[in-house]
């Protein structure tokens, strides 16, 4: 009787190992990462953030770890995974657009995403897009909103950055 028992302890823990083994196999090495929904942030950052290659299991792939490297990137707002068995992951990317300009001094120009929000600092502009003037505030931190003497002003230009994105405008309308 504890013959039995020791047999059958001995083919469960045979069975568990090989499906370990299988589970940790190259059968489930990442093949292929389908990246969608990217037009500001370039395809080699987001493969870099990833921090995944041909050597990385797609069971054991931290996608919290992940995303959290991903929305580092303020041009990020979201990031979603799907795993395809054996090998395949899919990564959609919801980005932050720009909607308008800031002149904070100068030649240097806030980019700013249709809530407000301060995406990045260049000392040009890319594309036509409107140029936001008359507000007035003190300081700004990267990835947060403005925060503006006057918020009706403010809110007013976010509104309308919305609107010209919802319409399909790029702001050069005449």
């Amino acid at each position: 009787m504890h013959s039995r028992k020791f047999k059958m302890v001995m083919i469960v823990c045979g069975i568990a190992f090989v499906l370990v083994l299988f589970l940790f196999s190259p059968f489930f090495y990442l093949d292929e990462i389908i990246i969608s929904g990217i037009n500001t942030v370039s395809d080699t950052e987001v493969q870099e953030r990833l921090e995944a290659d041909r050597t990385t299991n797609l069971l054991f792939f931290n996608t919290s770890a992940a995303n959290r490297r991903l929305t580092e990137n303020l041009y990020i707002s979201d990031v979603s995974f799907t795993r395809r068995l054996p090998n395949r992951l899919y990564v959609d990317i919801t980005e932050r657009r720009v909607a308008a300009y800031i002149e904070h001094s100068p030649g240097t120009f806030l980019y700013i995403d249709e809530h407000g929000r301060v995406l990045e600092i260049r000392s040009f502009t890319t594309v036509p897009l409107p140029m936001v003037e008359g507000l007035n505030f003190t300081s700004f931190t990267l990835g947060e909103a403005l925060d503006v003497a006057d918020h009706t002003a403010f809110n007013i230009v976010t509104i309308y950055a919305q609107l010209i994105y919802r319409q399909g405008l790029d702001g050069s309308v005449t």
